[in-house]
């Protein structure tokens, strides 16, 4: 320990990495707050440090007597560098072993690593909560670290369990401190029961809790059952004494008597300073005057110059005011903007996007503001996806832990703590101390490869919801962009994506598609409300408006008057595309295929890049059997994404009904060949899987139901299931009502459970389309409602009603097995539908052909 004679000496200089404990100190015995901390031995002549000689780790300074333990700090750091590692090791690799978990405790009270401990204590709670040691151990380690609550609950853990003496005395003795004495007396009554004459001391300490809090009945009534046990001698006969006394003096009275004894501890009064010499005297204040100024001069300097990082999510650069200064963001680029703490009052330009004003605060603790790191990043649009990573440096690879990683979206501001690398890599190597360290990057997730995922990336993290308004910021301040509007319609609910939309409705000009979708959406999630009215509101504004005409025309529930407004819609000098598309679709879906061709091209020629308008073209070039218009129509997608398997499969089917079957196998094992090439490690089992998909869509093209059946035969989705089973003519599983999600899949085995004479089958797969239909939109209801009825609907307003001729056909297969009575009418208009050779064809064709032959 340092000694100074005369201000001549050893002395210790400095305190840092500062741990306190309130405890029992090892030497005097008396309840204080223990030191440990990083410390400089030196040799002082008049006090001042001249030589040093080592850095010290001063552990357990006892205020009240000095006395205290010393390591070399290189000693402690290592030490304290292993044992943490070993404990990290035990935790992580083998924290189901209770005796490691004992031993890594016991090094993490050692070393005072409180926070280290609270997560092995949640170890112990979540896997241990039956090892009565272990649970032991847990409450006197929080004891160790003043934490009587923490360590009572770890304490009663252990008396559910089992019956220890030596437990219930120590939890008696918190819970006097907590001032509950009624508690603690329930755990002490084996000292009367035993008459464990050398606990009385327990006693009196109880008597001693009731007089805190003012009920010196029950203190007097302790006393007199610590007397009954005839132990009262030594120190104890006096305490016992004065207890009583005290009890007695304030009897008729509440007044708690000793409280201060429970709630404070002792306190560290500092011993009087040594004389020193002149210089000392004035001379070390006058540096430390000098040394505060230079540091609050460093400080105030830091506070007007700090580096906030600006980011923007779109896809197109805009710019906005920062305390009245414009600054220019480049989309997903995070951009470095010098500022001084305080509020941040941001604007928009009027440039760009309607980015809303918003102010942040840039703010650290002025004093100790040279030692916080903080990196604040600001995206006013709120679209900018941030990827925070944790990376691991370590000595050997293998030792490394895995890296983590969090997204961040949504906010106009962000303040990250230790990061060590904001908006540029990690560095390959570095310097390192220890066997293993972290460092902490953060940067803006623009990989084009993951702009197609975001939204699955943003839900995997943060959730459904915030991947939703992800997708609705972006609308805002994009709502050109039609991408955006269909990402929200497929991952919003019903009712989010009216929430969302409703706002950009009256912008001018219309926004078609948000009111299609609208449209579309409220007959899922707002069935009740009258769209038809509403849009008659918006059309009687502007009723020469081509596009409102369209919509209203949407929104009625009258095809023949709605047939009417979309012929409206296209006449005159600015003719609506989408009306033109409407009337092919209405002419389409009534097998009216050559006026169908003439309104979509004029669509088409309106809007040539609509890829619904060019498809409804493609469905019509079908429908008439021009091959070879379709086929160009194919090739053509497909030089667009050569990856779009559903276009492939459509090329080949197309080859295969125009009799070019070689060229559709020759395609398709070019096709298969890529596909090995470009996943030569992937599943075999996958690659397997779509082979088999795509020759068996060929077999169908080309009629060849035996080699279809057999290619479809053991395939588990329930879809592929469906087409075995009706190629193949086996009976359908009964799993399947379960299974299927499409109601057109049920009332196709509907029609086919009819036609093999099982009556009762069939029925359950009509009920379940039924209630499908009755959960969609407008006119699949319809349909379920014409399922139900005993006598049928009238067959000419069925016809009329739209639906894609893919689904039509099969929903007026069913209604013509349904209500036989109706059933030439049906079948009439669902055979000049099933112009689609893919499956279902085949068997619906044969349908019509024998429909002489009903069930």
């Amino acid at each position: 320990m340092p000694q100074t004679v005369n201000g001549v000496g050893t002395h210790y200089y400095g305190k840092k990495n500062t741990q306190v404990r309130h405890g029992v100190c090892h030497s005097c015995g008396h309840e204080v707050d223990l030191m440990s901390y990083d410390t400089g031995l030196y040799v002082v002549v008049l006090f001042i440090p001249v030589i040093p000689l080592g850095k010290k780790r001063i552990v357990d300074y006892c205020p009240r007597c000095t006395k205290h333990y010393v390591v070399p700090l290189k000693k402690w750091q290592q030490q304290h560098a292993e044992t943490l590692d070993q404990v990290d090791e035990q935790l992580r690799q083998q924290a189901d072993d209770p005796e490691e978990l004992k031993e890594a405790i016991g090094h993490l009270l050692f070393l005072r690593e409180e926070k280290l401990f609270e997560q092995a204590a949640q170890i112990v709670t979540e896997r241990h909560n039956d090892n009565v040691e272990l649970l032991i151990l847990t409450g006197r380690g929080y004891l160790f670290f003043n934490k009587s609550h923490e360590a009572e609950r770890f304490f009663r853990m252990s008396l559910d369990i089992g019956d220890d003496p030596e437990i219930k005395e120590l939890l008696a003795c918190l819970l006097i401190g907590q001032e509950k004495p009624d508690q603690a007396h329930l755990y002490l009554q084996h000292i009367l029961q035993q008459r464990l004459t050398g606990k009385v001391g327990h006693l009196i300490y109880l008597a001693q809790g009731y007089q805190a809090i003012g009920e010196h009945q029950k203190a007097l009534d302790v006393l007199d059952q610590a007397e009954m046990l005839g132990a009262l001698t030594g120190s104890n006969k006096g305490v016992y004494k004065k207890t009583r006394k005290t009890a007695e003096r304030y009897l008729m009275t509440s007044r708690p008597i000793g409280r201060k004894a429970f709630k404070k501890s002792p306190q560290f009064v500092p011993v009087p300073p040594k004389p020193v010499s002149r210089t000392i005297k004035y001379g070390l204040p006058a540096l430390v005057l000098i040394a505060l100024a230079v540091y609050l001069f460093a400080v105030s300097y830091i506070g007007r110059d700090r580096t906030v990082y600006f980011v923007n999510g779109l896809d197109r650069a805009y710019s906005v005011l920062v305390n009245n200064r414009k600054v220019v963001l480049d989309p997903m680029r995070a951009i470095p903007v010098s500022v001084a703490e305080g509020p941040l009052a941001i604007k928009p330009t009027g440039e760009g996007p309607a980015i809303p004003e918003f102010t942040c605060e840039i703010h650290t603790p002025f004093l100790i503001r040279p030692f916080v790191n903080r990196t604040w990043v600001v995206n006013p649009d709120q679209t900018a996806p941030l990827l925070w990573e944790k990376i691991w440096y370590a000595v050997r690879v293998s030792e490394a832990p895995e890296s983590e990683e969090k997204v961040y979206v949504g906010q106009t501001f962000y303040s990250f703590k230790g990061i060590d690398y904001a908006f540029r890599e990690f560095p390959d190597e570095i310097q390192i101390e220890k066997k293993r360290e972290a460092r902490y990057g953060l940067r803006v997730l623009n990989e084009p490869e993951l702009q197609e995922h975001m939204i699955d990336i943003v839900s995997d993290y943060l959730g459904p919801d915030a991947a939703v308004d992800f997708v609705v910021h972006h609308m805002l301040y994009e709502p050109e962009n039609p991408d955006h509007l269909y990402m929200l319609y497929s991952i919003a609910t019903p009712e989010q994506f009216i929430r969302a939309v409703r706002h950009g409705l009256d912008a001018e000009p219309v926004r078609i598609e948000w009111h299609r979708l609208y449209q579309q959406t409220c007959e899922l999630g707002e069935p009740e409300h009258d769209l038809e009215t509403e849009y008659r509101v918006r059309l009687n504004k502007e009723p020469e408006n081509p596009v409102l005409q369209y919509l209203y025309g949407r929104a009625l529930t009258d095809p023949i008057e709605a047939e009417q407004w979309f012929l409206k819609s296209t006449k005159g000098n600015t003719p609506c595309a989408y009306g033109y598309a409407a009337l092919s679709f209405y002419q389409l879906m009534q097998g009216k295929y050559e006026q169908a061709l003439e309104w979509i091209n004029k669509a088409v020629l309106l809007s040539p890049e609509n890829g619904s308008f060019d498809y409804t073209r493609f469905e019509t070039f079908k429908a008439l059997e021009q091959w070879d218009d379709a086929l160009e129509h194919c090739n053509r997608r497909i030089a667009q994404d050569a990856n779009d398997l559903n276009w492939f499969r459509e090329r080949i089917c197309l080859l295969g009904v125009s009799g070019k079957s070689e060229e559709a196998r020759q395609a398709v094992t070019e096709w298969l060949e890529q596909v090995k090439t470009e996943l030569e490690d992937s599943d075999s089992s996958g690659l397997l899987f779509v082979e088999k998909w795509i020759r068996s869509r060929l077999a169908y093209a080309e009629q060849d139901l035996r080699i279809f059946a057999n290619l479809t035969s053991e395939a588990s989705m329930p879809t592929y299931r469906l087409e075995h089973v009706v190629s193949s003519g086996k009976p359908a599983d009964p799993n399947l009502v379960e299974l299927l999600e499409d109601p057109f899949e049920h009332l196709l085995l509907y029609v086919y459970e009819s036609r093999r004479g099982n009556p009762e089958q069939a029925v359950l797969f009509l009920d379940k389309s039924i209630d499908l239909l009755e959960k969609s939109y407008r006119e699949q209801k319809e349909y379920s409602r014409y399922l139900v009825l005993e006598q049928g609907p009238d067959p000419s307003q069925v016809c009329l009603l739209s639906l894609h001729p893919s689904q039509k056909r099969i929903a007026l297969a069913a209604l013509g097995i349904r209500f036989p009575q109706d059933r030439e009418v049906y079948f009439s208009l669902a055979e000049r539908l099933n112009f689609d050779r893919n499956f279902p064809y085949l068997y619906l064709q044969k349908l019509f052909q024998e429909a002489g032959t009903g069930p």
